[in-house]
């Protein structure tokens, strides 16, 4: 036991690391200049395929999440003149040909798209309805341990909608290839799985999304499947955006989570907001612990 207890503290001193790490490193760069490829492009124009993955409003730009056709994710922002005026075109799930400039630190600032016809890969398409067709065995097996962990938050839960939120998070985690151990921990940390939990500023259930970034994602964040949905979208969208950075991806994702794409950006990495750091900090450790089970 206490051998056990040992090497858990040394895994949430890793963790804690990873974080301070994550607040320094990136000092002076842009999130979207990332990848060094892209800063050797600044000035130069260049089209681009691929498919919109996310949409997201904040501090007067769009983000535009675009998966390339090369499977690369890139993050391309618009303004809100532009972007009002090819709406339909950079919807999610459209498939998009845009023409793109890289401005000084590497960030892509999107000129004009349009839309294509989509390629439909039925290998595909098959697995994709499969993954949504029903949980897997393995899956339902692992429901009773989720549902013991999510009532140990919220014991006031009902049966119902334990299994609810459980199958949920199991579902769309494994859809948009988020852990659902670190799903489980946000929620978690955010509501206490409380399902009408409602923040001061209007952040809204499980996920405390905010109704704007709702309205993004095209969910209805008063229904748990809905909420759990939007929630792990948008994890999986701000884990993209530092994905070339695996040992630091996570931390800076609940950054951007917490604080927005903009703030993390702007700051190169973690904020120097005491809510975001201590918000980091809190979701790492009990990811930890989850893990450690």
């Amino acid at each position: 036991m206490e051998g056990g207890f040992r090497k858990h503290k040394m895994y949430i001193i890793k963790r804690r690391f990873l974080f301070w790490a994550a607040c320094f490193i990136f000092t002076g760069l842009s999130i979207a200049g990332a990848d060094a490829y892209y800063e050797n492009l600044t000035g130069k124009k260049f089209k681009t395929t691929g498919e919109v993955r996310g949409v997201m409003s904040e501090d007067g730009m769009i983000s535009v999440m675009m998966e390339r056709e090369d499977g690369e994710c890139i993050v391309v922002y618009w303004d809100n003149s532009t972007y009002n005026s090819l709406k339909s075109v950079l919807s999610s799930g459209n498939r998009v040909s845009a023409v793109v400039k890289v401005v000084d630190g590497g960030s892509i600032i999107g000129v004009s798209a349009e839309r294509l016809a989509r390629i439909i890969d039925t290998k595909k398409t098959s697995t994709l309805l499969d993954k949504n067709r029903k949980l897997s065995s393995s899956d339902l097996q692992a429901i009773n341990v989720y549902e013991k962990t999510i009532k140990y938050f919220n014991p006031k839960l009902t049966s119902a909608e334990v299994r609810k939120i459980s199958s949920s998070i199991l579902t769309y985690s494994r859809l948009h290839n988020v852990d659902p151990r670190l799903v489980v921990a946000v929620i978690a940390v955010e509501s206490d799985f409380k399902i009408d939990a409602r923040s001061v500023k209007g952040a809204v259930g499980l996920g405390q999304l905010m109704p704007q970034t709702a309205k993004s994602l095209k969910v209805n964040p008063h229904i748990i499947e809905e909420n759990i949905r939007g929630t792990t979208s948008y994890l999986r969208f701000c884990m993209e955006q530092w994905k070339k950075y695996p040992y630091l991806t996570v931390p800076l994702a609940l950054a951007a989570y917490n604080a927005g794409p903009a703030a993390v950006a702007k700051h190169g990495g973690i904020p120097p907001y005491y809510e975001t750091q201590n918000y980091v900090i809190r979701v790492m450790d009990l990811y930890a612990k989850l893990c450690s089970k």
